[in-house]
């Protein structure tokens, strides 16, 4: 069979970052976002009866709740970003993916420690049929799709070596994969 897609994708800050948002589940970003408006319903009722302290809790409060959805993808990210960077001495690791009618493939290169203290080695490759697909996002950068809501695989939108990131997606479309953006 032939492949339709190739790429090889790096797995940057940006990338690890995108993942997080991916995996990011909307109902916590929603209920921390009406915690904010339970804040300030308290804090207006404490101001009405001049209770200043109470005031000043309730607003950084609701500035609190207001912001983490914002950055609580971007922290896990960035953890786990540095986490892969120890492991890979300070490399980023590559990840090749070849995407086939009716299935991809993957292997993800990690550092190795040769004669000259460069140089990668190869994985296994892993293959995932198309039909297990429960997500495709559209995030800037990257698409991230999501296998069985456990496995989330970067695909950067500049690396393609066989094909282009549009038709992918279109090739995801016709494929009848939900592609989306992720809003938070």
């Amino acid at each position: 069979m032939n492949a339709l897609f190739k790429n090889q994708t790096t797995l940057t800050k940006t990338a690890y970052i995108e993942t997080a948002l991916s995996s990011n589940k909307t109902i916590v970003s929603i209920i921390l976002f009406l915690t904010s408006f339970g804040f300030i319903s308290t804090g207006y009722e404490a101001y009405t009866i001049k209770e200043d302290i109470l005031v000043l809790c309730c607003l950084g409060g609701a500035i609190i709740t207001f912001a983490t959805p914002f950055y609580m993808y971007r922290y896990q990210g960035l953890k786990n970003y540095k986490n892969q960077l120890l492991l890979s001495e300070g490399r980023e690791s590559k990840v090749n993916i070849t995407i086939y009618e009716d299935y991809l493939t993957f292997n993800k290169f990690i550092s190795t420690i040769n004669e000259a203290k460069t140089g990668y080695k190869s994985e296994a490759d892993t293959s995932i049929e198309h039909d297990k697909i429960t997500m495709v996002y559209n995030l800037k950068e990257n698409f991230i799709i999501v296998y069985a809501n456990q496995i989330y695989l970067p695909i950067q939108k500049s690396q393609f070596t066989k094909g282009t990131s549009k038709e992918f997606k279109e090739f995801l479309l016709k494929k009848g994969v939900k592609v989306k953006r992720k809003i938070i």
